[in-house]
């Protein structure tokens, strides 16, 4: 009933900004910035069916997770061990670890299909930051169970050296990470 609420509201508003409660807007032009769309689409034609497309969500996920440039794997590799805690997560704490992963699986599937799924000009993971937070108590359930073993250490020590290297390159160098929108297609 509160998604309702809060789906009225925002429905609400974009109707009596936009003149239809599925209609959004952000700027006067915006680009869709994948190999199925290259055209500008201006405000005025913004609506749910074109900055949603389900065609962007194998790249959008790609590019959310593992992209060099803004995956938040490559950003926070100390997540991959929540692979290995989430069953232990589970276990101890159903409820709870069910409704992280239905908290990751929806950001990471709404902003994947999102027209501009790589973040703009932004530095790393930018719409994952909200996530990161569910996404690691697998991980602390993970050290939580193996704390006195030694592979595991390492590889959390491992991985926590990775993310301050690959994070503090990119404090030097995020400038030079360019957005899809401007004709780049690195990503």
């Amino acid at each position: 009933i509160s998604l309702l609420i809060i789906l009225g509201g925002i429905g609400f508003y974009n109707n009596a900004t936009f003149g239809s409660p599925f209609t959004i807007g952000q700027s006067s032009e915006v680009s869709i910035g994948t190999k199925f769309h290259s055209k500008f689409i201006p405000v005025e034609k913004w609506n749910a069916t074109g900055v949603f497309d389900e065609r962007r969500l194998f790249p959008g996920l790609f590019t959310q997770l593992f992209s060099v440039e803004r995956g938040l794997l490559i950003f926070s590799p100390l997540l991959l061990l929540s692979f290995f805690g989430f069953m232990s997560f589970f276990k101890t704490n159903r409820p709870f670890a069910v409704i992280s992963l239905t908290s990751i699986t929806i950001t990471l599937l709404f902003y994947s299909v999102w027209q501009d799924y790589w973040g703009g000009w932004s530095y790393g993971p930018r719409y994952l930051i909200g996530i990161i937070p569910f996404l690691f108590l697998p991980a602390l359930y993970f050290m939580k169970t193996y704390r006195n073993k030694l592979l595991p250490q390492i590889l959390f020590y491992c991985a926590c050296i990775i993310g301050i290297f690959v994070n503090t390159l990119g404090a030097f160098t995020a400038a030079l990470i360019a957005c899809p929108c401007e004709g780049y297609n690195g990503i």
